[in-house]
Protein backbone atom coordinates (compact mmCIF):
# COMPACT_ATOMS: atom_id res chain seq x y z
CA UNK A 1 0.00 0.00 0.00
CA UNK A 2 1.34 3.39 -1.02
CA UNK A 3 0.63 6.74 0.57
CA UNK A 4 1.07 10.24 -0.88
CA UNK A 5 4.24 11.37 -2.64
CA UNK A 6 5.59 7.93 -3.33
CA UNK A 7 8.27 7.25 -5.94
CA UNK A 8 9.52 3.78 -6.76
CA UNK A 9 12.58 3.57 -9.05
CA UNK A 10 13.89 0.27 -10.38
CA UNK A 11 17.08 0.67 -12.40
CA UNK A 12 19.67 -1.62 -13.99
CA UNK A 13 18.22 -4.83 -12.61
CA UNK A 14 17.51 -8.25 -14.08
CA UNK A 15 14.36 -10.29 -13.44
CA UNK A 16 14.32 -13.80 -14.86
CA UNK A 17 11.98 -16.79 -14.66
CA UNK A 18 9.97 -15.54 -11.71
CA UNK A 19 6.50 -16.99 -11.18
CA UNK A 20 3.39 -15.45 -9.66
CA UNK A 21 -0.36 -15.56 -10.13
CA UNK A 22 -0.28 -11.81 -10.83
CA UNK A 23 2.89 -10.16 -12.02
CA UNK A 24 5.75 -12.57 -12.51
CA UNK A 25 8.23 -9.77 -11.81
CA UNK A 26 6.15 -6.97 -10.21
CA UNK A 27 2.65 -6.49 -8.88
CA UNK A 28 1.62 -2.95 -7.87
CA UNK A 29 -1.75 -1.98 -6.37
CA UNK A 30 -3.22 0.94 -4.49
CA UNK A 31 -5.04 -1.47 -2.17
CA UNK A 32 -8.34 0.46 -2.31
CA UNK A 33 -6.63 3.54 -0.86
CA UNK A 34 -6.40 7.11 -2.10
CA UNK A 35 -2.98 7.59 -3.67
CA UNK A 36 -1.68 10.79 -5.29
CA UNK A 37 1.60 11.90 -6.89
CA UNK A 38 2.65 8.30 -7.42
CA UNK A 39 5.64 7.64 -9.72
CA UNK A 40 6.67 4.17 -10.82
CA UNK A 41 9.93 4.27 -12.82
CA UNK A 42 11.68 1.37 -14.56
CA UNK A 43 14.99 2.28 -16.28
CA UNK A 44 17.45 -0.04 -18.01
CA UNK A 45 16.12 -3.31 -16.64
CA UNK A 46 15.93 -6.76 -18.19
CA UNK A 47 12.75 -8.80 -17.77
CA UNK A 48 12.56 -12.40 -18.92
CA UNK A 49 9.33 -14.28 -18.29
CA UNK A 50 9.43 -18.07 -18.47
CA UNK A 51 5.85 -19.26 -18.28
CA UNK A 52 6.47 -22.99 -18.22
CA UNK A 53 3.78 -24.60 -16.11
CA UNK A 54 2.49 -21.25 -14.87
CA UNK A 55 -0.83 -19.44 -14.98
CA UNK A 56 0.17 -15.79 -15.03
CA UNK A 57 -1.65 -12.46 -15.25
CA UNK A 58 1.29 -10.64 -16.76
CA UNK A 59 4.96 -9.96 -16.16
CA UNK A 60 4.40 -6.52 -14.60
CA UNK A 61 0.87 -5.85 -13.35
CA UNK A 62 -0.41 -2.48 -12.16
CA UNK A 63 -3.89 -2.68 -10.70
CA UNK A 64 -5.81 0.42 -9.66
CA UNK A 65 -8.47 -1.12 -7.48
CA UNK A 66 -11.85 0.47 -6.75
CA UNK A 67 -11.37 2.92 -3.92
CA UNK A 68 -12.16 6.38 -2.64
CA UNK A 69 -12.36 9.38 -4.88
CA UNK A 70 -9.37 11.69 -4.90
CA UNK A 71 -6.47 9.65 -6.31
CA UNK A 72 -4.60 11.65 -8.95
CA UNK A 73 -1.38 12.31 -10.84
CA UNK A 74 0.06 8.87 -11.40
CA UNK A 75 3.07 8.39 -13.70
CA UNK A 76 4.37 5.12 -15.09
CA UNK A 77 7.75 5.54 -16.77
CA UNK A 78 9.36 2.66 -18.66
CA UNK A 79 12.65 3.66 -20.33
CA UNK A 80 15.28 1.47 -22.03
CA UNK A 81 14.00 -1.81 -20.63
CA UNK A 82 14.00 -5.20 -22.32
CA UNK A 83 10.98 -7.49 -22.06
CA UNK A 84 11.03 -11.00 -23.49
CA UNK A 85 9.42 -14.31 -22.66
CA UNK A 86 9.12 -17.95 -23.57
CA UNK A 87 5.67 -19.38 -22.99
CA UNK A 88 4.49 -22.92 -23.61
CA UNK A 89 0.84 -22.51 -24.40
CA UNK A 90 -0.13 -21.46 -20.89
CA UNK A 91 -2.46 -18.60 -20.01
CA UNK A 92 -0.70 -15.27 -19.82
CA UNK A 93 -1.52 -11.55 -19.94
CA UNK A 94 1.51 -10.21 -21.74
CA UNK A 95 4.54 -8.32 -20.50
CA UNK A 96 3.00 -5.17 -18.94
CA UNK A 97 -0.65 -5.09 -17.89
CA UNK A 98 -2.52 -2.05 -16.54
CA UNK A 99 -5.93 -2.80 -15.03
CA UNK A 100 -7.55 0.56 -14.19
CA UNK A 101 -10.66 0.12 -12.07
CA UNK A 102 -10.24 3.18 -9.86
CA UNK A 103 -11.22 6.82 -10.38
CA UNK A 104 -7.65 8.11 -10.72
CA UNK A 105 -7.45 11.54 -12.35
CA UNK A 106 -4.35 12.29 -14.38
CA UNK A 107 -2.36 9.23 -15.42
CA UNK A 108 0.66 9.28 -17.75
CA UNK A 109 1.91 6.04 -19.29
CA UNK A 110 5.37 6.74 -20.73
CA UNK A 111 7.33 4.13 -22.74
CA UNK A 112 10.64 5.21 -24.30
CA UNK A 113 13.23 3.12 -26.17
CA UNK A 114 12.07 -0.21 -24.77
CA UNK A 115 12.40 -3.58 -26.49
CA UNK A 116 9.52 -6.06 -26.34
CA UNK A 117 10.03 -9.43 -28.02
CA UNK A 118 8.27 -12.80 -28.00
CA UNK A 119 5.71 -11.87 -25.36
CA UNK A 120 2.32 -13.53 -25.45
CA UNK A 121 -1.20 -12.92 -24.17
CA UNK A 122 -4.01 -15.39 -24.52
CA UNK A 123 -6.46 -12.47 -24.55
CA UNK A 124 -5.23 -8.96 -25.47
CA UNK A 125 -1.97 -7.01 -25.62
CA UNK A 126 1.00 -9.33 -25.93
CA UNK A 127 3.47 -6.62 -24.86
CA UNK A 128 1.36 -3.81 -23.32
CA UNK A 129 -2.26 -4.08 -22.26
CA UNK A 130 -4.27 -1.14 -20.89
CA UNK A 131 -7.89 -1.63 -19.93
CA UNK A 132 -10.31 -0.03 -17.55
CA UNK A 133 -13.84 0.22 -16.17
CA UNK A 134 -14.18 3.96 -15.48
CA UNK A 135 -14.05 7.02 -17.74
CA UNK A 136 -11.91 9.47 -15.78
CA UNK A 137 -10.23 12.42 -17.53
CA UNK A 138 -6.53 13.12 -17.98
CA UNK A 139 -5.11 9.73 -18.97
CA UNK A 140 -2.36 9.83 -21.63
CA UNK A 141 -0.28 7.10 -23.26
CA UNK A 142 3.01 7.89 -25.03
CA UNK A 143 5.31 5.40 -26.77
CA UNK A 144 8.56 6.89 -28.14
CA UNK A 145 11.18 4.85 -29.93
CA UNK A 146 11.86 1.23 -29.16
CA UNK A 147 10.72 -1.94 -30.88
CA UNK A 148 8.05 -4.64 -30.67
CA UNK A 149 8.93 -7.96 -32.30
CA UNK A 150 7.08 -11.28 -32.49
CA UNK A 151 4.59 -10.46 -29.76
CA UNK A 152 1.24 -12.21 -29.93
CA UNK A 153 -2.29 -11.95 -28.56
CA UNK A 154 -5.11 -14.38 -29.15
CA UNK A 155 -7.73 -11.63 -29.49
CA UNK A 156 -6.43 -8.12 -30.30
CA UNK A 157 -3.31 -6.01 -30.13
CA UNK A 158 -0.45 -8.40 -30.73
CA UNK A 159 1.94 -5.79 -29.33
CA UNK A 160 -0.30 -3.10 -27.74
CA UNK A 161 -3.96 -3.23 -26.76
CA UNK A 162 -6.09 -0.44 -25.27
CA UNK A 163 -9.68 -1.34 -24.55
CA UNK A 164 -12.69 -1.29 -22.29
CA UNK A 165 -15.00 1.27 -20.72
CA UNK A 166 -12.11 3.65 -20.37
CA UNK A 167 -11.14 7.21 -21.30
CA UNK A 168 -7.91 8.50 -22.82
CA UNK A 169 -7.03 12.12 -23.36
CA UNK A 170 -4.49 11.22 -26.05
CA UNK A 171 -2.43 8.42 -27.53
CA UNK A 172 0.95 9.16 -29.16
CA UNK A 173 3.37 6.80 -30.92
CA UNK A 174 6.59 8.28 -32.35
CA UNK A 175 9.51 6.45 -33.93
CA UNK A 176 8.40 2.96 -32.90
CA UNK A 177 9.15 -0.25 -34.81
CA UNK A 178 6.60 -3.09 -35.00
CA UNK A 179 7.70 -6.30 -36.69
CA UNK A 180 6.07 -9.74 -36.94
CA UNK A 181 3.49 -9.17 -34.23
CA UNK A 182 0.22 -11.05 -34.44
CA UNK A 183 -3.36 -10.73 -33.18
CA UNK A 184 -5.14 -13.92 -34.10
CA UNK A 185 -8.86 -13.11 -33.96
CA UNK A 186 -10.14 -9.54 -33.55
CA UNK A 187 -7.29 -7.63 -35.17
CA UNK A 188 -4.49 -5.15 -34.84
CA UNK A 189 -1.33 -7.23 -35.07
CA UNK A 190 0.72 -4.22 -33.99
CA UNK A 191 -1.75 -2.12 -32.01
CA UNK A 192 -5.48 -2.26 -31.31
CA UNK A 193 -7.66 0.45 -29.76
CA UNK A 194 -11.27 -0.64 -29.22
CA UNK A 195 -14.18 0.71 -27.21
CA UNK A 196 -12.13 3.42 -25.48
CA UNK A 197 -13.36 7.03 -25.40
CA UNK A 198 -10.53 9.26 -26.66
CA UNK A 199 -11.25 12.92 -25.97
CA UNK A 200 -8.24 14.25 -27.91
CA UNK A 201 -6.19 12.81 -30.75
CA UNK A 202 -4.43 9.61 -31.63
CA UNK A 203 -1.15 10.44 -33.42
CA UNK A 204 1.18 7.87 -34.98
CA UNK A 205 4.35 9.40 -36.46
CA UNK A 206 7.62 8.09 -37.88
CA UNK A 207 6.75 4.49 -37.13
CA UNK A 208 7.54 1.29 -39.04
CA UNK A 209 5.20 -1.69 -39.33
CA UNK A 210 6.63 -4.78 -41.05
CA UNK A 211 5.03 -8.24 -41.43
CA UNK A 212 2.41 -7.83 -38.72
CA UNK A 213 -0.75 -9.88 -39.12
CA UNK A 214 -4.24 -10.63 -37.93
CA UNK A 215 -5.24 -13.98 -39.46
CA UNK A 216 -8.86 -13.83 -38.29
CA UNK A 217 -9.50 -10.11 -37.83
CA UNK A 218 -9.11 -6.64 -39.36
CA UNK A 219 -6.09 -4.37 -39.45
CA UNK A 220 -2.94 -6.43 -39.87
CA UNK A 221 -0.83 -3.67 -38.30
CA UNK A 222 -3.37 -1.27 -36.72
CA UNK A 223 -6.99 -1.71 -35.63
CA UNK A 224 -8.41 1.69 -34.59
CA UNK A 225 -12.03 1.30 -33.46
CA UNK A 226 -12.48 3.41 -30.33
CA UNK A 227 -15.86 4.24 -28.89
CA UNK A 228 -15.19 7.86 -29.84
CA UNK A 229 -12.22 9.87 -31.07
CA UNK A 230 -11.89 13.45 -32.27
CA UNK A 231 -9.09 12.76 -34.80
CA UNK A 232 -6.68 10.07 -35.94
CA UNK A 233 -3.42 11.29 -37.53
CA UNK A 234 -0.99 8.90 -39.20
CA UNK A 235 2.10 10.54 -40.65
CA UNK A 236 5.56 9.75 -42.02
CA UNK A 237 5.19 6.05 -41.31
CA UNK A 238 5.96 2.88 -43.30
CA UNK A 239 3.86 -0.27 -43.69
CA UNK A 240 5.38 -3.28 -45.47
CA UNK A 241 3.95 -6.81 -45.90
CA UNK A 242 1.28 -6.58 -43.22
CA UNK A 243 -1.73 -8.83 -43.75
CA UNK A 244 -5.15 -10.09 -42.76
CA UNK A 245 -6.28 -13.49 -43.99
CA UNK A 246 -10.05 -13.16 -43.57
CA UNK A 247 -10.74 -9.49 -42.85
CA UNK A 248 -10.09 -6.02 -44.27
CA UNK A 249 -7.21 -3.60 -44.05
CA UNK A 250 -3.89 -5.39 -44.42
CA UNK A 251 -2.13 -2.43 -42.80
CA UNK A 252 -4.89 -0.35 -41.15
CA UNK A 253 -8.57 -0.74 -40.35
CA UNK A 254 -10.45 2.10 -38.66
CA UNK A 255 -13.93 3.41 -37.94
CA UNK A 256 -12.73 6.85 -36.80
CA UNK A 257 -14.77 9.71 -38.31
CA UNK A 258 -11.85 12.11 -38.85
CA UNK A 259 -8.72 10.57 -40.39
CA UNK A 260 -5.54 12.13 -41.80
CA UNK A 261 -2.87 9.99 -43.47
CA UNK A 262 0.15 12.02 -44.49
CA UNK A 263 3.52 11.26 -46.07
CA UNK A 264 3.39 7.51 -45.48
CA UNK A 265 4.39 4.42 -47.47
CA UNK A 266 2.35 1.25 -47.96
CA UNK A 267 3.98 -1.63 -49.82
CA UNK A 268 3.04 -5.28 -50.25
CA UNK A 269 0.19 -5.30 -47.73
CA UNK A 270 -2.76 -7.64 -48.30
CA UNK A 271 -6.37 -7.95 -47.19
CA UNK A 272 -8.78 -10.76 -47.95
CA UNK A 273 -12.12 -8.88 -47.87
CA UNK A 274 -10.75 -5.91 -49.80
CA UNK A 275 -8.61 -3.03 -48.57
CA UNK A 276 -5.15 -4.39 -49.21
CA UNK A 277 -3.54 -1.56 -47.25
CA UNK A 278 -6.21 0.71 -45.65
CA UNK A 279 -9.87 0.23 -44.77
CA UNK A 280 -11.84 3.29 -43.62
CA UNK A 281 -15.42 2.80 -42.50
CA UNK A 282 -17.83 5.76 -42.41
CA UNK A 283 -15.33 8.64 -42.27
CA UNK A 284 -16.92 12.09 -42.11
CA UNK A 285 -13.64 13.79 -42.94
CA UNK A 286 -10.64 12.03 -44.46
CA UNK A 287 -7.48 13.23 -46.12
CA UNK A 288 -4.77 11.19 -47.79
CA UNK A 289 -1.77 13.23 -48.90
CA UNK A 290 1.76 12.70 -50.20
CA UNK A 291 1.73 8.93 -49.62
CA UNK A 292 2.86 5.96 -51.71
CA UNK A 293 0.96 2.73 -52.32
CA UNK A 294 2.83 -0.05 -54.13
CA UNK A 295 1.96 -3.72 -54.75
CA UNK A 296 -0.84 -3.89 -52.19
CA UNK A 297 -3.54 -6.52 -52.76
CA UNK A 298 -7.21 -6.55 -51.80
CA UNK A 299 -8.08 -10.05 -52.92
CA UNK A 300 -9.94 -13.19 -51.89
CA UNK A 301 -13.57 -12.91 -50.89
CA UNK A 302 -13.90 -9.21 -51.63
CA UNK A 303 -16.82 -7.84 -53.66
CA UNK A 304 -15.76 -4.24 -53.22
CA UNK A 305 -12.00 -4.19 -53.78
CA UNK A 306 -9.62 -1.42 -52.91
CA UNK A 307 -6.10 -2.77 -53.37
CA UNK A 308 -4.61 0.40 -51.91
CA UNK A 309 -7.44 1.94 -49.92
CA UNK A 310 -11.09 1.05 -49.43
CA UNK A 311 -13.54 3.64 -48.08
CA UNK A 312 -16.91 2.20 -47.10
CA UNK A 313 -20.05 4.13 -46.11
CA UNK A 314 -22.82 1.91 -44.80
CA UNK A 315 -24.83 4.20 -42.52
CA UNK A 316 -28.49 4.95 -43.33
CA UNK A 317 -27.52 8.56 -43.99
CA UNK A 318 -24.20 9.79 -45.37
CA UNK A 319 -24.44 13.57 -45.42
CA UNK A 320 -21.71 16.18 -45.79
CA UNK A 321 -18.74 13.82 -45.71
CA UNK A 322 -15.51 15.14 -47.23
CA UNK A 323 -12.77 13.11 -48.91
CA UNK A 324 -9.45 14.66 -50.02
CA UNK A 325 -6.93 12.43 -51.83
CA UNK A 326 -4.06 14.58 -53.06
CA UNK A 327 -0.47 14.17 -54.21
CA UNK A 328 -0.24 10.40 -53.78
CA UNK A 329 1.30 7.64 -55.88
CA UNK A 330 -0.44 4.31 -56.57
CA UNK A 331 1.51 1.67 -58.48
CA UNK A 332 0.85 -2.02 -59.20
CA UNK A 333 -1.93 -2.45 -56.67
CA UNK A 334 -4.46 -5.24 -57.24
CA UNK A 335 -8.08 -5.82 -56.20
CA UNK A 336 -11.10 -7.98 -56.88
CA UNK A 337 -14.44 -6.26 -57.33
CA UNK A 338 -13.25 -2.75 -58.17
CA UNK A 339 -10.73 -0.08 -57.34
CA UNK A 340 -7.32 -1.58 -57.87
CA UNK A 341 -5.89 1.47 -56.14
CA UNK A 342 -8.92 3.24 -54.55
CA UNK A 343 -12.41 1.94 -53.94
CA UNK A 344 -15.21 4.08 -52.48
CA UNK A 345 -18.48 2.26 -51.77
CA UNK A 346 -21.83 3.42 -50.49
CA UNK A 347 -23.72 0.38 -49.25
CA UNK A 348 -27.48 0.64 -48.74
CA UNK A 349 -27.40 4.33 -47.76
CA UNK A 350 -30.93 5.76 -47.83
CA UNK A 351 -29.56 9.28 -48.15
CA UNK A 352 -26.33 10.20 -49.91
CA UNK A 353 -26.38 13.98 -49.79
CA UNK A 354 -23.88 16.82 -50.10
CA UNK A 355 -20.71 14.76 -49.99
CA UNK A 356 -17.45 15.84 -51.64
CA UNK A 357 -14.68 13.73 -53.16
CA UNK A 358 -11.51 15.49 -54.32
CA UNK A 359 -8.74 13.72 -56.24
CA UNK A 360 -5.84 16.01 -57.09
CA UNK A 361 -2.34 15.50 -58.52
CA UNK A 362 -2.24 11.75 -57.92
CA UNK A 363 -0.38 9.22 -60.08
CA UNK A 364 -1.87 5.82 -60.94
CA UNK A 365 0.48 3.39 -62.69
CA UNK A 366 -0.23 -0.22 -63.71
CA UNK A 367 -2.93 -0.97 -61.16
CA UNK A 368 -5.21 -3.96 -61.80
CA UNK A 369 -8.71 -5.26 -61.12
CA UNK A 370 -8.99 -9.00 -61.64
CA UNK A 371 -10.94 -11.17 -62.31
CA UNK A 372 -14.12 -9.04 -62.04
CA UNK A 373 -15.06 -5.44 -61.31
CA UNK A 374 -14.03 -2.06 -62.68
CA UNK A 375 -11.90 1.03 -62.13
CA UNK A 376 -8.31 -0.12 -61.71
CA UNK A 377 -7.29 3.34 -60.47
CA UNK A 378 -10.51 4.63 -58.86
CA UNK A 379 -13.90 2.96 -58.37
CA UNK A 380 -16.79 5.03 -56.95
CA UNK A 381 -19.90 2.93 -56.39
CA UNK A 382 -23.38 3.44 -54.95
CA UNK A 383 -25.32 0.29 -54.01
CA UNK A 384 -28.94 1.49 -53.54
CA UNK A 385 -31.00 -0.04 -50.73
CA UNK A 386 -34.18 -1.94 -51.43
CA UNK A 387 -36.80 0.74 -50.72
CA UNK A 388 -35.47 4.30 -50.97
CA UNK A 389 -32.27 5.98 -52.12
CA UNK A 390 -31.81 9.75 -52.32
CA UNK A 391 -28.58 10.80 -54.08
CA UNK A 392 -28.41 14.59 -54.11
CA UNK A 393 -25.81 17.35 -54.54
CA UNK A 394 -22.72 15.18 -54.41
CA UNK A 395 -19.55 16.54 -56.02
CA UNK A 396 -16.64 14.55 -57.43
CA UNK A 397 -13.60 16.61 -58.42
CA UNK A 398 -10.62 15.26 -60.39
CA UNK A 399 -7.71 17.58 -61.19
CA UNK A 400 -4.20 17.01 -62.52
CA UNK A 401 -4.18 13.23 -62.01
CA UNK A 402 -2.13 10.94 -64.25
CA UNK A 403 -3.36 7.44 -65.16
CA UNK A 404 -1.10 5.08 -67.11
CA UNK A 405 -1.26 1.35 -67.83
CA UNK A 406 -4.20 0.53 -65.56
CA UNK A 407 -6.33 -2.51 -66.46
CA UNK A 408 -9.79 -3.68 -65.40
CA UNK A 409 -12.69 -5.68 -66.87
CA UNK A 410 -14.50 -2.33 -67.48
CA UNK A 411 -13.66 1.30 -66.80
CA UNK A 412 -9.95 0.63 -67.24
CA UNK A 413 -8.77 3.50 -65.03
CA UNK A 414 -11.85 5.18 -63.52
CA UNK A 415 -15.34 3.75 -62.92
CA UNK A 416 -18.26 5.68 -61.43
CA UNK A 417 -21.63 3.96 -61.07
CA UNK A 418 -24.61 5.24 -59.09
CA UNK A 419 -26.70 2.11 -59.53
CA UNK A 420 -24.63 -0.93 -58.74
CA UNK A 421 -26.56 -4.11 -58.02
CA UNK A 422 -26.10 -5.02 -54.38
CA UNK A 423 -24.33 -8.34 -53.90
CA UNK A 424 -26.86 -9.07 -51.14
CA UNK A 425 -29.93 -8.60 -53.39
CA UNK A 426 -28.94 -9.79 -56.84
CA UNK A 427 -32.46 -10.62 -58.01
CA UNK A 428 -33.58 -6.98 -58.27
CA UNK A 429 -32.66 -3.93 -60.25
CA UNK A 430 -30.56 -1.36 -58.45
CA UNK A 431 -32.35 1.99 -58.74
CA UNK A 432 -32.01 5.44 -57.24
CA UNK A 433 -35.29 6.95 -56.05
CA UNK A 434 -34.34 10.63 -56.10
CA UNK A 435 -31.36 12.22 -57.83
CA UNK A 436 -30.36 15.78 -58.66
CA UNK A 437 -27.41 18.14 -58.40
CA UNK A 438 -24.68 15.51 -58.75
CA UNK A 439 -21.67 16.97 -60.58
CA UNK A 440 -18.26 15.65 -61.69
CA UNK A 441 -15.32 17.85 -62.67
CA UNK A 442 -12.36 16.44 -64.61
CA UNK A 443 -9.75 19.14 -65.11
CA UNK A 444 -6.44 18.56 -66.92
CA UNK A 445 -6.47 14.82 -66.42
CA UNK A 446 -3.95 12.62 -68.31
CA UNK A 447 -5.31 9.20 -69.21
CA UNK A 448 -2.92 7.03 -71.24
CA UNK A 449 -2.63 3.34 -72.15
CA UNK A 450 -5.44 2.12 -69.88
CA UNK A 451 -7.48 -0.94 -70.84
CA UNK A 452 -10.95 -2.40 -70.28
CA UNK A 453 -10.69 -6.08 -71.20
CA UNK A 454 -14.32 -7.22 -70.80
CA UNK A 455 -16.49 -4.09 -70.96
CA UNK A 456 -16.73 -0.47 -72.03
CA UNK A 457 -14.60 2.54 -71.19
CA UNK A 458 -10.93 1.78 -71.66
CA UNK A 459 -10.01 5.01 -69.89
CA UNK A 460 -13.14 5.92 -67.96
CA UNK A 461 -16.73 4.76 -67.48
CA UNK A 462 -19.34 7.04 -65.84
CA UNK A 463 -22.92 5.93 -65.16
CA UNK A 464 -25.40 8.40 -63.66
CA UNK A 465 -28.79 7.36 -62.28
CA UNK A 466 -32.12 8.28 -63.83
CA UNK A 467 -33.89 11.06 -61.96
CA UNK A 468 -37.58 12.03 -61.96
CA UNK A 469 -39.56 11.71 -65.22
CA UNK A 470 -36.92 9.39 -66.68
CA UNK A 471 -34.34 12.17 -67.08
CA UNK A 472 -30.90 12.20 -65.51
CA UNK A 473 -29.58 15.61 -64.52
CA UNK A 474 -26.10 14.43 -63.53
CA UNK A 475 -23.35 16.51 -65.16
CA UNK A 476 -19.78 15.84 -66.25
CA UNK A 477 -17.46 18.75 -66.97
CA UNK A 478 -14.28 17.56 -68.70
CA UNK A 479 -11.74 20.20 -69.63
CA UNK A 480 -8.11 20.23 -70.76
CA UNK A 481 -7.78 16.45 -70.49
CA UNK A 482 -5.80 13.97 -72.60
CA UNK A 483 -7.13 10.52 -73.56
CA UNK A 484 -4.37 8.68 -75.43
CA UNK A 485 -3.97 5.04 -76.49
CA UNK A 486 -6.70 3.69 -74.21
CA UNK A 487 -8.55 0.55 -75.26
CA UNK A 488 -11.86 -1.27 -74.78
CA UNK A 489 -10.64 -4.55 -76.17
CA UNK A 490 -13.51 -7.04 -75.94
CA UNK A 491 -15.73 -7.88 -78.91
CA UNK A 492 -18.24 -5.07 -79.59
CA UNK A 493 -17.08 -3.04 -76.57
CA UNK A 494 -17.03 0.69 -77.19
CA UNK A 495 -15.80 3.90 -75.68
CA UNK A 496 -12.10 3.18 -75.88
CA UNK A 497 -11.31 6.47 -74.20
CA UNK A 498 -14.54 7.45 -72.45
CA UNK A 499 -17.84 5.67 -71.76
CA UNK A 500 -20.86 7.77 -70.73
CA UNK A 501 -24.23 6.54 -69.49
CA UNK A 502 -27.03 9.02 -68.74
CA UNK A 503 -26.66 12.64 -67.73
CA UNK A 504 -25.11 15.56 -69.62
CA UNK A 505 -21.40 15.75 -70.42
CA UNK A 506 -19.58 18.88 -71.48
CA UNK A 507 -16.18 18.26 -73.08
CA UNK A 508 -13.92 21.24 -73.82
CA UNK A 509 -10.30 21.43 -74.96
CA UNK A 510 -9.79 17.68 -74.70
CA UNK A 511 -7.47 15.55 -76.87
CA UNK A 512 -8.46 12.03 -77.96
CA UNK A 513 -5.49 10.38 -79.67
CA UNK A 514 -4.90 6.74 -80.65
CA UNK A 515 -7.74 5.22 -78.62
CA UNK A 516 -9.19 1.88 -79.66
CA UNK A 517 -12.42 -0.06 -79.32
CA UNK A 518 -13.44 -3.26 -81.09
CA UNK A 519 -16.90 -1.77 -81.44
CA UNK A 520 -17.64 1.78 -82.67
CA UNK A 521 -16.74 4.86 -80.69
CA UNK A 522 -13.01 4.47 -80.10
CA UNK A 523 -12.87 7.86 -78.37
CA UNK A 524 -16.31 8.24 -76.79
CA UNK A 525 -19.16 5.77 -76.39
CA UNK A 526 -22.57 7.13 -75.33
CA UNK A 527 -25.57 5.09 -74.19
CA UNK A 528 -28.53 5.20 -71.82
CA UNK A 529 -31.76 7.14 -71.91
CA UNK A 530 -31.45 10.84 -72.78
CA UNK A 531 -27.67 10.92 -72.45
CA UNK A 532 -26.46 14.22 -73.92
CA UNK A 533 -23.01 15.29 -75.03
CA UNK A 534 -21.52 18.66 -76.00
CA UNK A 535 -17.98 18.66 -77.41
CA UNK A 536 -16.05 21.84 -78.21
CA UNK A 537 -12.49 22.88 -79.08
CA UNK A 538 -11.28 19.28 -78.94
CA UNK A 539 -8.92 17.09 -80.97
CA UNK A 540 -9.62 13.61 -82.37
CA UNK A 541 -6.63 11.94 -84.04
CA UNK A 542 -5.70 8.37 -85.02
CA UNK A 543 -8.50 6.73 -83.09
CA UNK A 544 -9.02 3.24 -84.52
CA UNK A 545 -12.74 2.56 -84.93
CA UNK A 546 -14.60 5.86 -85.31
CA UNK A 547 -14.41 8.71 -82.88
CA UNK A 548 -17.86 8.95 -81.25
CA UNK A 549 -20.76 6.52 -81.17
CA UNK A 550 -24.12 6.96 -79.45
CA UNK A 551 -27.08 4.67 -78.93
CA UNK A 552 -28.84 7.26 -76.79
CA UNK A 553 -31.77 9.49 -77.73
CA UNK A 554 -30.06 12.47 -76.09
CA UNK A 555 -28.62 15.46 -77.93
CA UNK A 556 -25.12 15.45 -79.40
CA UNK A 557 -23.35 18.73 -80.13
CA UNK A 558 -19.91 19.32 -81.68
CA UNK A 559 -18.12 22.63 -82.13
CA UNK A 560 -14.60 23.43 -83.35
CA UNK A 561 -13.32 19.89 -83.59
CA UNK A 562 -10.00 18.93 -85.12
CA UNK A 563 -9.56 15.54 -86.85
Amino acid sequence: TFTSNNILVVEGSSFESNIAEKGDAFYVSNGNQVMSDFNLVFVGNRFYFDGHGNTSAGGIVVEAQPGWLGSQDWTFNFTRNTFSSRFYGVRSEGAVHFWMRSSVQGVLYWFEDNTFSDNEATTTGGAINVEGQLQIPGHRLVVKGGSFQRNQATEQGGAISIQGYYQLESLTLDGVSFQKNSALNVGGGGIAVTGVQVTGKVTISNCTFISNESPGGDGGAILMQPGSLSAFILQNSTFVANSVLRGSGGALATTVEEVSILGSTFKGNSGFAGAGAIWLQNPRSMELRSSQFTENKGIGGSLFGGGGISISHNLATTIGASHAIKGNSFEQNLANGGGGAISIQHLNCSELVGNTYDFENNTFLNNRVNPYGSGAAIAWFNFPPLFYNSVVNNTLGFSGNHYHGNLAPSGGAVAINYEMVSPYSQQREATVTLSYGNVHYFMFEEMENNTAVQGNGGGMSIQFPVAAAGVSDGRNHIKGAIFANNSASCTECFGGGLHLVKGFSEIDQVSFVGNNANGPGSSIGVEGSNTSLAVSNSIFMNNVEGDVDSSSTGLLSFDNRTY
